[in-house]
């Protein structure tokens, strides 16, 4: 089996919930191929699963310490630090994938949550219509923004808002 299929495999794994194989066999490519900045990322993403995000964090570090360019690993390392609750840290790189890719939809849903996390729910709101507006660009399902917007509308007592987003969710086929 080629490095291709090897990948290929561990992201089934991934998909499939089967984050220690995908560690296991991650161990094993990294051996093979040292600082390759995608194995380092799937690894990464593998431990936040398994809720070792101190691990996750240092993998998605030499991630990006291959590929500094590499905006999922970026994205994740953001993710991992919302997790250990290191919000200022979360933040700056979160704003930091918007300066270099303002179209990269997956920030706007994770920079969302900070916010709403963080109870700066109309930040959050502004950050999921961003994310909207771009899935309808791009033709990528929205119902991930639909229900946040839905519930932050809820949670800031929006009731028009909440109803408008809500008939919005029910259209959706």
């Amino acid at each position: 089996m080629n490095f291709h299929e090897k990948v290929k495999t561990l992201q089934n794994y991934f998909t499939a919930g089967k984050f220690k194989r995908v560690v296991e066999g991650c161990d094993v490519l990294n051996k093979k191929f040292p600082n390759n900045s995608f194995i380092l990322n799937l690894s990464g993403m593998a431990h936040q699963r398994l809720d070792k995000d101190y691990r996750a964090i240092n993998l998605f570090e030499l991630s990006l310490k291959a590929d500094n360019n590499n905006i999922a690993a970026m994205n994740n390392l953001a993710n991992s630090f919302k997790n250990i609750e290191q919000y200022f840290k979360a933040e700056q790189i979160y704003k930091k994938i918007l300066e270099i890719n303002p179209g990269y939809i997956n920030v706007y849903n994770n920079y969302g949550n900070l916010k709403s996390a963080i109870n700066d729910i109309e930040n959050a709101i502004k950050l999921y219509e961003q994310g909207l507006s771009i899935a309808k660009e791009k033709n990528i399902n929205p119902l991930v923004f639909l229900n946040h917007l839905a519930v932050s509308f809820q949670s800031l007592n929006k009731v028009k808002e909440t109803i408008e987003v809500a008939d919005k969710i029910l259209k959706i086929d």
